[in-house]
């Protein structure tokens, strides 16, 4: 498997480990496989807009499943250029949900 299918198949994996739903899954898959093959700030912003919306949907669901899973994509929009995109009150709103949620439903499930 060359790199860059190496790449889509890991970000897959952590759009599904997170909860991303199916047909967001689809949306945020282009936008990354164009950031690879574009290569310019313009294919990268959408690509960490995609994710932030996808995230943001998902904290807002009542049963968000996040917590740990969602920690690679959290990482990601939280990077240096990601946090020229996402303001920090906003990322701690979403973090908070998903992982906060998530350790709760698992408190309650003990």
């Amino acid at each position: 498997m060359n790199e860059y299918a190496a790449a889509m198949m890991r970000f897959s994996d952590q759009l599904t480990d997170a909860g991303i739903p199916l047909r967001e899954r689809g949306g945020a898959l282009g936008a990354y496989c164009s950031a690879l093959h574009e290569r310019t700030e313009t294919a990268w912003r959408t690509f960490y807009l995609t994710v932030y919306a996808a995230l943001e949907r998902l904290a807002e669901r009542d049963r968000s499943p996040g917590g740990d899973a969602a920690m690679p994509l959290l990482r990601l929009i939280s990077d240096d250029f990601g946090s020229r995109l996402v303001d920090r009150p906003t990322f701690e709103r979403i973090r908070r949900r998903l992982v906060e949620y998530a350790l709760r439903e698992a408190s309650l499930s003990s």
